[in-house]
């Protein structure tokens, strides 16, 4: 099978042509927008991804070397046991 080609005729090109030379840009002109678009999109999303991690091991490190009151029972359990 043979691959197939985008000819220079195709719409997307006919319009693009058509926009690049008028004098006042239509709102249809919208293709070198939308890689910017995406782009950022993509960078927000793993900077918030990356945010979240940092923010959840924190918060497991804060809360892994806070002190807490000794329980009674716990203490009383664990004599008994070793004893």
């Amino acid at each position: 099978m043979g691959r197939v080609r985008a000819s220079h005729n195709d719409a997307a090109t006919v319009l693009w042509r058509r926009c690049i030379t008028a004098e006042v840009v239509p709102l249809s002109c919208y293709r070198p927008q939308v890689p910017i678009i995406l782009f950022a999109l993509v960078l927000f999303v793993l900077l918030a991804f990356a945010g979240v991690i940092l923010l959840s091991l924190a918060l497991r490190y804060r809360a892994g070397t806070a002190r807490r009151q000794g329980r009674r029972w716990v203490a009383t359990m664990n004599l008994w046991a070793t004893s």
